[in-house]
C-alpha cells in the first residue's frame, strides 16, 4: 500500500478503508512495508517505554533482566548488611557486659569518593567512613552502626544523636547499666529520658537548648566548680585550662583526688574522674592498629567488612584471656586462629612448603637460597 503523490482527499479516503477493514479479525498484516513504526510506540502519559537495556538473551530467547539492586536504593550498606547484622546479633548472644559501657565514634580510613564519607579533626584518621560504637572499658565491641548519611527514626523528636543512643541501647536499658557518652550525643532532655534504672554521664556542649543559662554565664576561676539540679539530672561546670561541662544522672558533685599517668596528684569533679576512666572505643581503635590487616582496597565495602571481621578476633582475644589465667598476646592468638581456620592447608605449607624445597636450577633466573653456615656459626 502506497501512499505516495496522493491528494489529500485520496489520502482521507484510504485511511477511512483502512478503519473498515481493520474491523475484520482476518485481516492480514503480514505485509510491513506500509506501517510506520515510529508512529505505533508512543511515550505519551499512559504508555510504558521498554527500552533495550531491560531485556537479556538467554538460552530459551529474549527475558526480562531483573535488577537486584533496584531493592537496595535506600540502604546505602546493603553490601555489608548482611556481615554487620551477623556482628551486631552474635555478640549478644555470646556475652552480655557488665555494669559499664561507652558509645563513641570511631573512624576507618577511606580517601576515594564516597556519598558518606565524613571528617573528624580529632582522629588519628581524619577522613573515612564513620562507626558507632558500644562498648566495655576494655575495648570489647558489642554493637557497630555505620553511618550511611541515612537518619534514624526519631520517634522522641530529640534529635539525631539521641537516637542513635537508643538504638545502641536497645536490649540495655532498666538492667542498671551506667553509659559514658561524649557531647555528640549529650543533652538534658536525653538524660532524663533514660532514667530508667540506665544511667548516663559524660561531656556536654554549652550550647544546647535546655542548658541552666545562668550556670553556663558564671565565670570561674581555676579550680573552681559549680552545678545545678533538676530533677535527677545534675549539671556541673567546672575550670581546669578551659572550662569543662558535665551532665550525669548518677553522681552527687564532690571533688576528689585524682593521679594522672605523670604521677601528678590534683582536684576533679567526680564526674570528670569516671568519664575520663571509660575509652573502650579508644582502646579498641588502639590494640586494632597494632596489626592491622587493612590495605589499600578500590572498593570501601571490602575494607570495612576486613574491619568487622578483624573486631571478631580482638574481642575473641579480650574473651579468650578474661577466662584464662595465662594471658596470651594477640599476635599469637591471631595466629593460631588463622592456623586452625587453614586446617590441612597448613600441614602441606609448612611440610612441602618453599622454604623445604630446592632452588631451581635456572641459568636466566637468580632464585634465593640459603647460605651455609661459617665456622664461628657451628
Amino acid at each position: 500500500m502506497a501512499t505516495r503523490n496522493l491528494s489529500a482527499e485520496q489520502v482521507a479516503a484510504l485511511m477511512m478503508e483502512t478503519d473498515e477493514e481493520s474491523d475484520d479479525p482476518d485481516m492480514d498484516i503480514s505485509d510491513t512495508d506500509s506501517l510506520d513504526l515510529d508512529t505505533n510506540w508512543s511515550s505519551e502519559e499512559g504508555d510504558t517505554m521498554i527500552s533495550s537495556d531491560s531485556y537479556v538473551s538467554s538460552d530459551d530467547g529474549v527475558q526480562p533482566a531483573t535488577h537486584d539492586n533496584d531493592q537496595h536504593n535506600d540502604d546505602h550498606l546493603f553490601k555489608i548488611r548482611t556481615v554487620l547484622d551477623h556482628f551486631n546479633d552474635v555478640m549478644p548472644a555470646i556475652y552480655y557486659p557488665r555494669k559499664d559501657l561507652s558509645i563513641d565514634e570511631s573512624m576507618v580510613l577511606w580517601r576515594g569518593r564516597l556519598l558518606f564519607r565524613q571528617y573528624i579533626k580529632n582522629k588519628r584518621h581524619k577522613y573515612g567512613i564513620k562507626l558507632y560504637e558500644l562498648c566495655k572499658h576494655r575495648g570489647t565491641v558489642l554493637k557497630i552502626q555505620v553511618y550511611s548519611s541515612v537518619h534514624l527514626t526519631d520517634d522522641n523528636g530529640y534529635g539525631q544523636a539521641a537516637a542513635t543512643v537508643l538504638d545502641h541501647l536497645d536490649g540495655y536499658l532498666d538492667k542498671g547499666h551506667v553509659v559514658y557518652t561524649y557531647n555528640y550525643y549529650n543533652s538534658v532532655s536525653l538524660v532524663k529520658m533514660t532514667n530508667r534504672s540506665t544511667y548516663l554521664c559524660g561531656t556536654l556542649r554549652f550550647d544546647r537548648k535546655e542548658n541552666p543559662k545562668d550556670l553556663i554565664k558564671q565565670k570561674l576561676k581555676k579550680g573552681d566548680h559549680v552545678w545545678k539540679w533538676s530533677e535527677s539530672v545534675v549539671v556541673c561546670k567546672w575550670k581546669d585550662k578551659r572550662e569543662v561541662l558535665t551532665i550525669s544522672n548518677m553522681h552527687r558533685i564532690e571533688m576528689v583526688d585524682v593521679r594522672n599517668w605523670n604521677d601528678k596528684l590534683s582536684r576533679k569533679p567526680n564526674t570528670v574522674r569516671d568519664y575520663n576512666g571509660m575509652a573502650g572505643v579508644d582502646r579498641s581503635d588502639q590494640m586494632l592498629s597494632y596489626y592491622s590487616a587493612l590495605r589499600k582496597i578500590i572498593r570501601w565495602y571490602k575494607k570495612i567488612v576486613l574491619h568487622i571481621l578483624e573486631v571478631f578476633l580482638l574481642n575473641a582475644h579480650i574473651l579468650y584471656n578474661a577466662n584464662k589465667r595465662e594471658q596470651m598476646k594477640l599476635l599469637k592468638f591471631r595466629d593460631l586462629v588463622t592456623i586452625h581456620l587453614l586446617g590441612d592447608v597448613y600441614d602441606k605449607l609448612r611440610d612441602h612448603g618453599p622454604a623445604h624445597s630446592q632452588a631451581p636450577v635456572n641459568e636466566t633466573f637468580h632464585y634465593l637460597a640459603p647460605l651455609p653456615p661459617t665456622e664461628k656459626k657451628e
